[in-house]
């Protein structure tokens, strides 16, 4: 069984969602829909949830790049600080 996890926000407590779901932690925990859901739903709704669903990873991969790049420029200025302090 597959579940999809999403971060909790105050306009999201309750979910019109028909796949039921359950908060942990701060997170949405929403089970994914079975093969014979996504058949009801149509190919139309089933294109719109993938599409939904690309945008969020992508939008979590540049996230998690921005982030990167500020944890790696503040570990250069850490470096450069410290070598500087040792070699004085």
């Amino acid at each position: 069984m597959d579940y999809t996890i999403h971060p909790s926000s105050p306009s999201s407590s309750s979910s019109s969602s028909s796949s039921p779901s359950t908060k942990l932690d701060g997170y949405i925990v929403a089970k994914s829909p079975s093969n014979e859901e996504l058949r009801q739903e149509g190919i139309d709704c089933v294109i719109q949830r993938l599409r939904q669903i690309e945008n969020e990873h992508k939008r979590l991969l540049i996230e998690r790049s921005k982030s990167m790049k500020d944890v790696n420029k503040k570990l250069q200025v850490t470096l450069f600080v410290f070598q500087i302090n040792r070699c004085c």
